[in-house]
């Protein structure tokens, strides 16, 4: 009887007591605060080749960040930024052969993207799984360096490369936790693909896509 005389002192009580700060008797999740409805994010990471990509390119560093507008309990909507920091130009050439070089590989991003996901309550902390996808422009470039064919030691110096954009989309999934009011904490992996004009593995049969899986820690803040 005493502890339900002192819950009911407390949902009626001041507006401290009803404060989404103040730990309450009765949990609540912190997504049922209405009031934050921009999201802040940013994914450091790294990247894997696929495909052609792979035979030609090592593993790449990775950055990008974002902003959402919540729109509602389920769906975001925002503009993101990235890079692949310079995937090293290495491997085997169809035509060339075995290769080694000095030669890095950046991938920049610029896209809008879409997030749907849900939220499930833990007490006074939340867990939120999402599906994440977005399309836009990826712009390719490469440094000048010198390339070594293996196990000849033969080397040929290749010149900085044009940046070049291209039209591209990813795809992924992610999940985040919510251990304060304003922060989320989780991680996620995206699969991104563009089209180009190159024959990235000089086998001279057909342009090669480039194609590439992030996976990143993601930190939000939430205002």
């Amino acid at each position: 009887m005493r502890r339900l005389v002192v819950l009911l002192l407390l949902s009626a009580g001041p507006a401290w007591a009803r404060d989404p700060y103040f730990r309450r008797a009765i949990p609540v999740s912190l997504d049922a605060s209405a009031d934050k409805n921009w999201e802040f994010q940013i994914r450091p990471g790294f990247s894997v080749p696929r495909g052609s990509l792979a035979d030609v390119a090592k593993n790449s560093a990775t950055l990008h960040a974002s902003v959402e507008r919540k729109v509602n309990d389920t769906l975001s909507i925002g503009l993101e930024a990235g890079d692949n920091l310079g995937h090293r130009y290495e491997g085997l050439d169809a035509t060339a052969g075995r290769f080694t070089s000095n030669v890095r590989i950046g991938i920049f991003q610029l896209s809008p993207m879409f997030k749907l996901g849900f939220d499930i309550p833990l007490g006074y902390r939340s867990l939120r799984p999402y599906f994440v996808t977005g399309a836009g422009l990826y712009v390719e470039n490469r440094n000048a360096g010198t390339i070594t064919l293996l196990p000849s030691g033969a080397q040929r110096r290749v010149e900085a490369s044009k940046a070049r954009g291209n039209v591209g989309a990813n795809v992924g999934v992610g999940i985040t936790f919510r251990p304060w009011i304003r922060v989320r904490l989780g991680g996620e992996t995206r699969y991104h693909y563009y089209s180009q004009e190159d024959d990235l593995d000089g086998d001279t049969k057909k342009r090669d896509a480039v194609r590439y899986l992030t996976t990143a820690v993601v930190i939000s803040y939430l205002f």
